[in-house]
């Protein structure tokens, strides 16, 4: 899917936030609803942004295509779709980032005051990202019913810093 879509085609904000009112009715644990969303539109941010991506992939994706095995065209096609996005990220027109409020040490740290006896760390990053998941789905879905695509990534943390400084994103 990543290497059929079309890049040069506006993005309409309408439609983003229309898909974004959607995507908020997501349900939450503990309805929460402790998520930030950006919208990145600015090309020069948007180049920021797909430079980190390429420089966290690249080390993936050579991992992966090391360890596909012969005759194994599925995972062959899959490293290609990634580095493809990786090497075109910057050309897509609407970059929309969901960020959770809260971090997983912190929810575990909670969690561990409750007194639960268990993996805390496997506890707290089912917690985080249940919260955040099915909105995020729901956004893909409704972008999907306009026709338009997405593509969920997470690779870009690997330059977690460099991005949240470059769109303001404060700490925690």
């Amino acid at each position: 899917m990543r290497k059929r879509l079309a890049l040069e085609r506006p993005v309409p904000m309408d439609v983003v936030r229309e898909c974004l009112d959607l995507a908020l009715q997501a349900p939450t644990g503990f309805n929460e609803q402790n998520w930030r969303w950006l919208v990145v539109t600015d090309p020069g941010k948007r180049a920021v942004i797909g430079e980190a991506f390429r420089r966290a992939e690249r080390p993936f994706v050579e991992m992966m295509e090391a360890n596909i095995p012969d005759g194994d065209e599925e995972t062959r096609k899959v490293a290609s779709s990634s580095w493809y996005l990786a090497e075109h990220l910057h050309e897509v027109p609407v970059h929309v980032i969901p960020c959770q409020v809260g971090r997983i040490d912190s929810t575990a740290k909670l969690f561990g005051s409750l007194g639960y006896d268990t993996d805390l760390t496997n506890m707290a990053t089912s917690a985080v990202y249940a919260i955040l998941w099915p909105a995020a789905w729901s956004f893909m879905l409704a972008l999907r019913s306009r026709g338009l695509g997405a593509s969920l990534t997470m690779i870009h943390l690997g330059a977690e810093d460099e991005i949240a400084k470059l769109l303001e994103i404060p700490g925690g």
